[in-house]
């Protein structure tokens, strides 16, 4: 299991490595949900890390559907990060009927190439979550980062362990949303390829490295274990 830690800045970059993550998610403004990260961030992170880097693509907070200017947008971004080397992007479109917009992925998944591919917590905001799953698997996703619906990953767990049974064979169910140290534990012996966490401490806006070093812990023992 690895664990993967949202990071929107540079400071929480730097807290995630030192602290033991397996991978970062980059992204900036956080406090929206988590928007596309500047370039020169992007340039920054590569050339002092070498931490598995997966970069969000999302033009600005708010909903998941998007007008076809902002996927050229997104189209831009993708391309530009892949340039630059990083490992994955993390994308997710929406129809305003809460369906996959599939035209929309597939041109994103085109310009990614060879890319890791993450489908973040857009599904959570479908009407039927699960129903996007397989459609994600035919489309090459690697991931998909979800609380399975629920407010959050330990509400949904149940339909998670679910999820991980049925479709975990071909693509990475990574629980996320307000996995802590405390509650990590549920999620261990429940088979999934990652863990999901901002590990940011209330009233806080950078990952704390202790808050890192906790979780890894408890990855690590579970995989001694």
């Amino acid at each position: 299991m690895m664990l993967e830690i949202c990071t929107p800045s540079l400071e929480s970059v730097t807290a995630a490595v030192s602290g033991g993550a397996d991978r970062i998610e980059l992204c900036e403004q956080l406090e929206v949900g988590g928007v596309t990260p500047r370039l020169s961030l992007v340039e920054q992170v590569l050339e002092s890390y070498t931490t598995n880097t997966q970069v969000l693509i999302r033009p600005r907070g708010g909903d998941f559907v998007f007008t076809a200017e902002e996927i050229r947008q997104m189209t831009s971004s993708v391309e530009a990060v892949r340039a630059l080397g990083v490992q994955g992007v993390v994308i997710g479109t929406l129809t305003a009927d809460g369906n996959l917009d599939i035209p929309s992925l597939k041109t994103l998944v085109k310009a990614a190439g060879d890319l890791e591919l993450t489908f973040h917590k857009a599904i959570d905001e479908m009407k039927d979550p699960e129903s996007a799953i397989d459609t994600l698997i035919s489309l090459g996703f690697t991931r998909i980062l979800t609380s399975a619906g629920a407010k959050t990953a330990l509400d949904g767990l149940e339909k998670l362990k679910a999820w991980q049974s049925r479709y975990g064979n071909d693509i990475t169910i990574m629980p996320g949303g307000s996995i802590r140290p405390e509650n990590i534990n549920a999620m261990l012996s429940c088979g999934f390829g990652a863990i999901h966490s901002a590990a940011i401490k209330k009233g806080e806006s950078h990952s704390d490295e202790n808050t890192v070093k906790a979780l890894a812990r408890a990855l690590k023992d579970q995989r001694k274990g």
